[in-house]
Formats: C-alpha cells, structure tokens, sequence
C-alpha cells in the first residue's frame, strides 16, 4: 500500500466510520498471518518480557498454548472485542 492509497483509505473511513476493509480484514485475522506475527514476537529481543496483557511468550507457550491463543485473539479481531 503507497502513501496515496493510505491516504484514500483514509478519506474513506472518515467519510464512513462503519466502513470495513474487507480485504484488509481478512489478512489481519487469517490464521497464517496470526501464526507468522506470532513468531516474529517470539523472536524479538523483548519476547521475555510481558505484553500489555501480562503474558510473556513463554507462558503463552507453556500455560495456553500458541494456537489456543492465536484462536482467542482470531475471535476477538472478528467479533471486534
């Protein structure tokens, strides 16, 4: 996406607040795309410490499990909680 297609995004959410990016939607919450964000947290410097919800990826790994937690999030991004 160039800087002027993100502009015309832009223009177009705020002439339309309840607008949807379908396509933009659907590569946020795909399960693939949930399992490589995943793994580039995981390996990045600062994946011991915790997230803004207070779990690190170790305890992700270790008390939830890594695709239970990408469900979660998956549900969330499309139920919009």
């Amino acid at each position: 996406m160039g800087i002027g297609d993100a502009d015309q995004a832009s223009s177009l959410a705020a002439a339309d607040p309840g607008r949807r990016f379908d396509d933009l939607f659907n590569l946020v919450h795909d399960p693939a795309t949930l399992i490589v964000a995943f793994e580039r947290v995981a390996g990045n410097t600062g994946a011991r410490t915790a997230g803004s919800d207070g779990l690190t990826v170790a305890r992700i790994e270790r008390e939830i499990g890594v695709p239970a937690f990408l469900d979660g999030i998956r549900s969330a991004v499309k139920d919009g909680s």
